[in-house]
């Protein structure tokens, strides 16, 4: 499992950005509970969610990511990009600084 902590993450609605597939081309990764995109910096024109004190942990393995899942509370999770990079997300809370 590869671990990468963000100090902030913005969240946006994926119909948010109908008819800008430029921006949302740009996005870290979709999750798979509301199709939400995850993007490092906001979007000007929209009103972002923005998260603080977040890591993304990419699995390889599936019963791995299944496991993880199971076992712990989550923000979101992906399997937008099994089938173009092999690999499962997850999207966790590190708590307050």
């Amino acid at each position: 499992m590869k671990t990468t902590h963000y100090k902030s993450l913005y969240v946006v609605e994926v119909d948010a950005l109908e008819g800008n597939e430029e921006t949302a081309e740009g996005f870290l990764f979709q999750g798979s509970k509301n199709w939400d995109l995850y993007f490092l910096e906001a979007i000007p024109n929209l009103e972002p969610e923005l998260l603080e004190n977040v890591s993304l942990l990419e699995f390889e393995e599936k019963l791995e990511f299944e496991n993880y899942l199971q076992k712990n509370q989550i923000i979101d999770y992906s399997l937008e990009h099994v089938h173009e990079l092999n690999k499962y997300f997850v999207l966790t809370d590190n708590g307050k600084d």
